[in-house]
C-alpha cells in the first residue's frame, strides 16, 4: 500500500527531495545579522597603539557609527583629524594643513570590512575575499570567528 502511495506521489510531482542542509557561513551571518538589526548607532573613545616593526604609534579619539553606513573616526592626540566615511565617500579632514580629503571608494573591496560588524553583504564578501569560519579551541563557549582573506591572486597585484 505504502509502494503505492509512493508511486502516486511520484507521478504528480508531489516527490519531496530531503532538506539541504543550510550553509553554516549563511547561519552565521544570518544570526550575525539579527543581532545587530537592532542596532543604529554606536559611539566610543578609543586609544590605539599602532606596531610598525620596532616603533610604536599612539593616538586617541572618538568613534561614532550611524546606520546606514556612515563612520566619524575623530583623533584628538597626538594631531586633531577627522575622517567621515558616508557609504563608499571618504572625507580625511587634516586641520593644520587646512586641507579636506575626499576619497571615493567604490572599487575598494577593504570598505567593505569596515562595515563588517554592522551590515556587510556576505555575497560581497565572497565576492572579494576567501572567507572561513573558525571555532577557537582552547574555549568552547568562545563561538565562531570570521576568518577574512584577500584572494591569492589578489596578493600578486
Amino acid at each position: 500500500m505504502s509502494g503505492l502511495i509512493l508511486s502516486i506521489i511520484a507521478s504528480l510531482g508531489l516527490a519531496v527531495e530531503p532538506a539541504a542542509t543550510p550553509d553554516p557561513m549563511d547561519t552565521f551571518f544570518k544570526t550575525f545579522a539579527e543581532k545587530r538589526a537592532p542596532i543604529h548607532h554606536v559611539a566610543a573613545t578609543f586609544e590605539e597603539r599602532t606596531f610598525i616593526g620596532e616603533d610604536f604609534f599612539e593616538s586617541e579619539g572618538t568613534f561614532l557609527y550611524v546606520k546606514p553606513r556612515r563612520m566619524i573616526r575623530r583623533t584628538v592626540k597626538p594631531e586633531p583629524t577627522t575622517i567621515l566615511l558616508n557609504d563608499r565617500t571618504l572625507f580625511q579632514h587634516e586641520p593644520e594643513v587646512l586641507q579636506l580629503i575626499v576619497e571615493d571608494l567604490d572599487n575598494t573591496p577593504e570598505a567593505d570590512l569596515l562595515f563588517l560588524g554592522f551590515d556587510a553583504s556576505l555575497e560581497t564578501l565572497r565576492e572579494r575575499y576567501d572567507i572561513s569560519l573558525f571555532t577557537i579551541k582552547d574555549d568552547p563557549d568562545a563561538g565562531q570567528g570570521v576568518l577574512i582573506k584577500p584572494f591569492a591572486e589578489d596578493l600578486d597585484e
